[in-house]
């Protein structure tokens, strides 16, 4: 009974002495990989849009394209021939008015020419601009074309003769879903990690698991509401509103209809600055079980230090109970005998 309880009392000493630190360390290894991960994935998302907007800068200050000369299609489709195999689906050209006179998409498709975009956003901050500044729209859901039905951020150069006249835009559009796949999803840390991106007023631009695309993710929390789900959707808005990259420990059921399904999750978030003090953010969420993963080496060492401590005190106990047991028979021995030590 005693060694049973040396074994058990040895064991719980030896987890609480090497595995809860170990688990903890590893835990905290994962947070620092999701934080290194969302601030790649942030990084080369905000690169390739740096990129093509240069790209697409040097398309508006072509005079054939500002004149909308013969061999302006051409032009066109040397961008576009450029960027094959990206997300970006084509490229526009509109006149001062917002008229679109020009269209070659990657699909081969003219969708989009004719139309006016004089009422978005990103033409009226274009029009209002002094230069040829590149401008990264709000991202919208496309009702055209191979984006039809996704999340798309139009990328806007404006154009202006030597003077300073407002000549009209080049419009391009990247669909979001395949940029967050492209560049973030092969960095993620397990199956069941879920990749978002996410806009600084809480609209999901690209979701693979749990929220659907275009819902708002506080309202979301609120509208499926668990213990704790209101301080997590204001922790949510707040770090919206930082254009700064954080993390949270989150405790959430898996299953909103059988609120004892908690699973301990781990939030990482990194910021992309899209201009304007406008921000998307990457954020990244894994299950800590999937974290607990990479202890196993960690508790096949520390069961093999258990085991040898224990049988060495074991080879102790059964020596010194021996030895007691000598001594023992040999002063009975001796009494018997009326031997004096």
């Amino acid at each position: 009974m005693f060694g049973v309880v040396l074994f058990v009392t040895l064991g719980t000493m030896v987890y609480m002495l090497l595995g809860k630190g170990a688990e903890q360390q590893i835990v905290e290894q994962v947070f620092l990989r999701e934080q290194t991960v969302t601030k790649a994935g942030a990084v080369a998302i905000e690169s390739f849009l740096t990129l093509a907007g240069r790209s697409l800068a040097l398309v508006g200050e072509n005079d054939t394209i500002q004149n909308f000369k013969p061999g302006s299609e051409a032009i066109l489709k040397r961008f576009v021939q450029k960027w094959k195999g990206t997300s970006i689906v084509g490229v526009s050209v509109a006149n001062d008015l917002g008229v679109v006179n020009l269209t070659v998409n990657q699909d081969g498709t003219k969708a989009g020419e004719g139309v006016s975009i004089a009422d978005r956003d990103y033409f009226s901050r274009a029009k209002a601009s002094n230069d040829e500044q590149i401008i990264i729209g709000n991202a919208v859901i496309s009702r055209l074309g191979q984006s039809k039905g996704h999340f798309v951020a139009p990328l806007i150069a404006s154009m202006h003769d030597e003077k300073g006249k407002f000549l009209g835009v080049v419009v391009s559009s990247t669909i979001l879903e395949e940029l967050t796949k492209y560049y973030v999803e092969p960095l993620k840390i397990s199956d069941r990690t879920g990749v978002y991106l996410v806009a600084d007023d809480g609209t999901i631009l690209y979701s693979s698991f749990g929220p659907e695309v275009e819902e708002n993710l506080p309202a979301y929390i609120r509208k499926h509401p668990f213990l704790g789900s209101e301080v997590i959707a204001k922790k949510v808005e707040a770090g919206l509103k930082k254009g700064e990259g954080g993390k949270l420990d989150l405790v959430i059921p898996t299953n909103r209809n059988q609120p004892w399904t908690w699973k301990h999750h781990l939030l990482a978030y990194s910021p992309i600055n899209i201009g304007e003090g406008r921000y998307w953010y990457v954020a990244l969420t894994t299950p800590v079980d999937d974290a607990r993963q990479y202890m196993g080496p960690i508790y096949v060492r520390i069961v093999g230090t258990y085991l040898v401590v224990f049988l060495a005190l074991l080879g102790y106990a059964v020596w010194l109970a021996k030895r007691v047991a000598y001594k023992q028979a040999s002063k009975d021995e001796h009494e018997e005998h009326g031997v004096d030590k």
